[in-house]
């Protein structure tokens, strides 16, 4: 990224600036790179194109959630992880998920909503790794950060899998969620300290 930052400094023109955002936006779409890497992608082409064009941000946005979605559907849809994808990829595809959606204030899809929460909640039939499932309830926290909507419909579901699942990671990752959704909405998660 040091790197990428010194290339842009040498960026004069408008179009220079769009070649070296295409550049970031397709390797961001591989989802292979370190999360931090993904992280970095993000904000980079955020922090580019909202100097020049906020329509290709939300445009963007659309694109890597769009792409996301169809393939969380197929992996919901098959019900097992292990022949289509592997857990590394698809926790890249989630960190990807969440770190895009904070960029994007538009309604989410609601397919892939449902997607990441049944990645969470899993089935009899599908055993997604405990790193799946983690990444899962982040992304789906993220989300919740920025559609409050999302995160009145899941907060119930936050709750059910705190109570109900032994694995400290998960445990874990939703009170993380839950202490970050309590700080922004407040009076959504009120209802369930007491429960």
């Amino acid at each position: 990224m040091c790197m990428s930052f010194t290339c842009l400094r040498n960026l004069k023109r408008v179009t220079d600036i769009d070649e070296f955002v295409d550049k970031l936006r397709l390797e961001l779409k591989k989802f292979t790179h370190p999360y931090i890497v993904i992280k970095e992608l993000v904000a980079t082409v955020a922090n580019l194109i909202h100097r020049t064009d906020k329509q290709k941000m939300i445009t963007l946005c659309e694109e890597t959630i769009r792409d996301i979605g169809i393939v969380l559907q197929n992996l919901c849809l098959t019900q097992t992880s292990h022949d289509i994808i592997s857990s590394m990829k698809l926790c890249c595809y989630l960190y990807t998920l969440g770190e895009v959606t904070m960029h994007y204030t538009k309604v989410i899809d609601s397919s892939v909503i449902l997607s990441v929460k049944e990645l969470i909640i899993g089935s009899e039939e599908s055993s997604f790794s405990t790193s799946v499932r983690g990444h899962s309830i982040i992304a789906l926290g993220k989300i919740c950060l920025v559609h409050e909507d999302v995160a009145k419909d899941s907060v119930m579901l936050f709750s059910k899998v705190l109570e109900d699942d032994k694995q400290f990671e998960i445990r874990n990752n939703i009170l993380i969620v839950l202490g970050d959704l309590i700080v922004r909405y407040p009076t959504i998660i009120a209802e369930y300290l007491y429960c």
